[in-house]
């Protein structure tokens, strides 16, 4: 086709003419496509073209999109998939030809065409020049991530390992955190649907970069057709086919050889530690796509399966006192108490995973194209590590996990393309299924020993695992080697285990999407383009979770100490999921007497649950509308608004639903609802060379996050722990016989104290009316510029403010839970249920007495919300950014950052502890608990410098060279004073003020690939590559041991490291302060993890 009629160009001007407001061609920008935008001029007088007709092409599209310019020669087109575009324009009987205009994934390139318009030819003029790599259609931040990027630079095997190469992200425990919010707070989009996982919200999908055509890394400052996050929206389109047969077979191979020895990591205290070699890592796979039939149907598919063993060896070791002075010897160089190796015990560990994609893309019409596709990642392990410090039934087990996607889409295109609407369904079924590697291992309780113990007291459990000989941990026998000093400590804080595994879950995930969308494009004082879609969602968290045996033994030590040492045994506490029974009355005595345990208050009676743990189905249902408008005001300004309301429902678990509770409450089906959430959008860009070569730009935006189902699961699923004690010691001991026993059937049969010690949960937690969604604020100002072609650089501010935070917290001393916004007031609804309960006390009618209790003590917990801090958490940013698309042999790709992260509320975990229960961390549970929580965040890195590139050597016939590394430079992150809380046990009490515990020192990482490339024939090449990761081998610490002390300690508020000593502690079984001080920690504020050693992989492609 060499171009669209004349007459046709006619009567669309003689429209647009006659009308003040003018529906144009529709342009929509979906997630998964680009847009391309310029001017055509007339090369001599730099006026307007009007009526030119501009045609876009590339292998990338199924046929051609067209439009014709308006009366300020301008044209707009979208939709265009992630490629390389010819750009022709046929003006009177001439065509212009503008080749190599490249559209990037969710980005406006701006393309301006002089053109001779005297000119009479039938034949084809190219025009010279690239288009402007400014994207000028938003006020996105981040970056896309190209094969040009993959294939040349050394990054990981999958888009998930390339995310940090976006300015401001780095790593934390469970992923990448965008602008100082946590990994759980990103959305991750494949083919339009989102992929999250909905039980924690971390990355459940994963692909190679093989699969991949383009991932969108985006920061900050979208519009409001991306919601459902407060940290970033990492946007991923696969490849796929074309009118030619492409593709190509890829192998990686990283031999353990390869990789570096680990610098040992010197710790004190403990007798068992370990090292684990990678054995080797490999993958071998295809990707493949072509036509159908050439124009209508195209189809890729690939599929890559990767293998990964390593080998723990397991180290046990021995103190010495050579001088016989009754204290261990002490290493001269690293100040450490001197260990002899005693033995190792090497166990292996592997697993597969199977990355499989298929897609399938067809167009009925030039207006009517659909696309089906599917992957997955689906992994499994028969032997994995579980924990080290114990006997093998409870270091292993095993697993599967991954996930499995299908995603529908449909655009067509109305009116003579006037409207545009575009239908995304999809689903997600993310897993994760654990179980015991040993046979049996189901039955088996796990049992700790949480006092100072000898390594000799489980020589039958050590030498089963061909630990050598442990004479030397013999103490008070003849044969002791040192007998003044205990030789193989096991500390109470690394408690030895046997027996079972513990905590074990299976559990299924699952998403069904549906998300349209309506695009119009109207001329009113500027070019409009508006878009008005709908974003549904229900989720599922279906949870089975157990205790292997039912339950877990801790022994704990019997009293504090103010220095180290040994310990006396103390008494046994059994922790085990309990469900209440309501067949069982509590006030009858012969219920009592059958039932395991009073819960809810004595209220009710409770059953241990079986092996089988507790099994909530639970279900959400998420909706949510958006408007955006796109005002192109004038050629070189925009100014983009938006508006998204969300709506978040959460259901209790099936199970629990409209069962009626001790007080008489019937449980309802909806646990929570978030209503309300209006979430404006606001954007302006100034492009002040009206060339696209440059744009100032600034951004407000409020986002709110999608609540993830771990708190449907753990607080309306029925969950109740139960901790009830066994004594040991003393006359009223009620099971003396189990102070030095290793055998579960002892415990077992042991006398437990009922009602129970400790009790959490309930059933189903109370949640505030009103409850508002957690969000934050972000506000940007930035500017970028090409300063040559292809080369630009920018500057950017960023701040981001947490608004409100979604937790839970108690005011009675943890035995009752509200899940609240704190910090804010509740007096109105507080006042509301007093109301309701004298309400039920003028009925006269006793048994609405427990259902006015519970008003009223649900009317105290809401008054008292606004005692508790109001969580914080601020980010400041400012970002310095350049970049080199791939041209004249060249990529860069460059960014630095120098940013603040304060409050006291890091996000949906605590980057102290580890926790991962999203919106019901233990952060917030007690007024005691927020001591000395404000400070700079845990992933506060005031300096992140990043510098990505290669060059290519362009040897002609001999091939090619290409040489790319990556640079990576990061302040270490603040360091904290911990202590263990009397109720919550370790690392929970902040000693000291949040980061009074220094940093650990700015670290730098080299990474290089070399790849040599070799054309074969006209389209297939070959390359072999090697990735060099840490070229210099840098091991510095990356984090430190953080816990002070592991006794119960109050806070002191205000001190430092020198007033730590004198906290005072709290006596473990009465819970009571006590004179003495805290025993500190020998590791604490010493290295406990290192960079990664230097690594090798090799790898081979063949592209056709």
């Amino acid at each position: 086709m060499k171009r669209i009629g004349i007459s046709f160009a006619l009567s669309l001007g003689v429209l647009a003419g006659a009308q003040l407001i003018t529906p144009d061609v529709a342009v929509a920008q979906t997630s998964t496509t680009g847009a391309v935008r310029g001017r055509i001029v007339d090369k001599a007088t730099k006026e307007a073209v009007i009526g030119a007709t501009v045609v876009v092409q590339g292998p990338a599209l199924q046929g051609q999109q067209a439009e014709i310019t308006d009366e300020n020669g301008s044209f707009n087109i979208a939709n265009l998939p992630p490629g390389v575009y010819t750009l022709t324009v046929f003006y009177n009987e001439a065509q212009f030809s503008r080749p190599n205009v490249v559209i990037e994934l969710g980005k406006q390139a701006f393309v301006s065409v002089p053109i001779d318009t005297t000119v009479q030819t039938s034949e084809v003029i190219e025009l010279e020049g690239r288009a402007p790599i400014v994207d000028q259609g938003s006020t996105k931040t981040g970056v896309t991530i190209t094969d040009e990027y993959t294939t040349r630079i050394p990054v990981g095997r999958t888009f998930g390992a390339v995310l940090t190469s976006a300015s401001g992200t780095q790593g934390d425990l469970y992923g990448v955190s965008f602008g100082g919010s946590t990994s759980l707070e990103n959305t991750y989009i494949i083919e339009g649907i989102n992929t999250t996982d909905t039980a924690y919200g971390e990355q459940s999908s994963n692909l190679p970069n093989e699969f991949i055509e383009e991932t969108e890394v985006i920061s900050g400052g979208y519009n409001a057709e991306f919601g459902r996050s407060t940290g970033g929206v990492i946007n991923v389109v696969t490849k796929q086919g074309g009118n030619e047969f492409k593709g190509s077979v890829f192998g990686y191979y990283t031999p353990g050889s390869m990789v570096a020895s680990v610098e040992p990591i010197v710790r004190e205290g403990s007798s068992i530690s370990s090292e684990v070699n990678l054995d080797y890592a490999t993958d071998l796979g295809f990707e493949f796509g072509g036509p159908i039939k050439k124009d209508k149907l195209w189809f890729h598919v690939g599929y890559n399966p990767s293998f990964r063993k390593s080998t723990r060896d397991r180290v046990t070791y021995s103190r010495v006192d050579e001088d016989g002075d009754g204290l261990p010897d002490i290493n001269e160089d690293t100040g450490f108490e001197v260990f002899e190796e005693l033995g190792r015990s090497p166990m292996s560990s592997s697993n597969q995973t199977h990355f499989f994609t298929g897609k399938i893309n067809g167009a009925l019409s030039q207006n009517h194209q659909f696309q089906v596709s599917g992957f997955g990642n689906p992994r499994s392990s028969d032997r994995a590590f579980y924990r080290i410090n114990g006997a093998r039934q409870a270091q292993l087990y095993a697993f599967d996990d991954g996930a499995y996607d299908a995603a529908l889409k449909w655009t067509s295109k109305f009116n003579d393309n006037k409207t545009q609407v575009d239908i995304v369904a999809g689903y997600h079924l993310g897993y994760t299924h654990e179980r015991p590697y040993y046979a049996g291992g189901q039955d088996q309780k796990l049992i700790t020993y949480s006092w100072n113990r000898s390594l000799s007291d489980f020589v039958g459990f050590e030498e089963t695992q061909g630990q050598g000989s442990f004479d030397a941990c013999n103490d008070g026998t003849g044969d002791d080697p040192y007998p003044m000093i205990v030789n193989c400590p096991v500390p109470f804080d690394t408690p030895y285990a046997i027996n079972g595994l513990g905590f074990l879950e299976v559990r299924d995930n699952a998403r069904t999407a549906l998300n349209a969308a309506l695009t119009q494009r109207v001329k009113a004082a500027g070019h409009h383009t508006f878009k008005a879609g709908v974003d549904l969602e229900l989720t599922t968290y279906d949870s089975q979770r157990s205790y292997t045996g039912g339950g877990i033994w801790n022994q704990v030590r019997q009293s504090v100490l103010s220095e180290a040492g040994q310990a006396a045994p103390g008494a046994w506490d059994l922790r085990s999921f309990v469900v209440r029974d309501p067949s069982l009355d509590p006030d009858n005595p012969a219920d009592v007497a059958m039932a395991d345990a009073p819960c809810i208050g004595g209220l009710a009676l409770c059953r241990h649950a079986d092996g089988r743990g507790i099994a909530a189905d639970t279900s959400n249902r998420n909706v949510a509308f958006y408007l955006q408008d796109s005002w192109q005001i004038r050629p070189n300004l925009t100014l983009n608004a938006g508006l998204r309301y969300e709506n978040q429902t959460g259901y209790v678990a099936d199970a629990q639903k409209g069962q009626t509770s001790p007080e008489g409450e019937v449980i309802p089906d909806i646990a929570f609802e978030l209503t309300g959430q209006i979430a404006p959008r606001i954007g302006l860009i100034f492009d002040p060379t009206q060339e696209g070569r440059a744009k100032l730009f600034t951004h407000w935006g409020r986002f709110y996050e999608t609540v993830p189902m771990d708190i449907n699961v753990r607080a309306f699923g029925g969950e109740i722990i139960n901790f009830n004690r066994a004594t040991t010691r003393g006359a009223t001991a009620s099971c003396p016989e189990a102070l030095n026993t290793f055998e579960q059937s002892v415990l077992d049969a042991c006398d437990i104290a009922i009602p129970a010690r400790l009790q959490f949960g309930g059933g189903s937690e109370y949640v505030s009316p009103g409850l508002g969604g957690q969000y934050i604020d972000e506000l940007i100002l930035g500017a970028e510029y090409e300063l040559m072609a292809d080369f630009k650089m920018g500057v950017n501010y960023v701040y981001r403010d947490l608004g409100r935070a979604i937790e839970d917290v108690s005011t009675d001393g943890g035995n009752t839970y509200l899940i609240t916004n704190p910090g804010e007031s509740f007096d109105g609804a507080a006042d509301d249920l007093r109301d309701q309960a004298e309400a039920l006390r003028m009925d006269a009618d006793p048994e609405n007495d427990a259902l006015a209790d519970l008003y009223e003590q649900r009317a105290d917990l809401l008054s008292r919300v606004d005692e508790f801090d109001r969580p914080i958490r601020r980010y400041n940013a400012v970002v310095v950014t350049a970049q080199q698309r791939f041209s004249k042999n060249a990529m860069l790709m460059a960014s630095y950052t120098y940013s603040r992260s304060k409050g006291n509320f890091p996000g949906l975990f605590s980057t102290e502890t580890g926790q991962q229960d999203p919106n019901l961390t233990s952060m917030f549970d007690l007024p005691d608990l927020m001591a000395n929580r404000y400070g700079s965040m845990a992933l506060d890195r005031p300096h992140l410098l990043k510098v990505d590139g290669f060059y290519q050597f362009d040897f002609k016939a001999a091939g090619q060279f290409i040489l790319g590394a990556s640079v990576r430079g990061e302040s270490g992150i603040p360091h904290n004073a911990l202590g263990r809380n009397a109720y919550y046990g370790a690392g929970e009490s902040f000693v000291l003020g949040r980061g009074a515990a220094g940093r650990s020192p700015f670290t730098t990482t080299l990474d290089i690939k070399a790849t040599y490339g070799k054309a074969i024939g006209k389209t297939n090449r070959i390359e072999a590559f090697i990735d060099i990761f840490n070229l210099l081998n840098s091991q510095e610490q990356v984090d430190a041991d953080e816990i002070y002390t592991g006794d119960n300690v109050n806070p002191i508020v205000g001190g430092d490291l020198n007033d730590a000593r004198h906290a005072k502690t709290i006596d473990p079984l009465f819970f009571v302060e006590t004179n003495a001080t805290p025993s500190v920690n020998k590791n604490f504020g010493n290295l406990n993890a290192r960079q990664a050693p230097l690594s090798v992989r090799f790898g081979l492609r063949y592209t056709f």
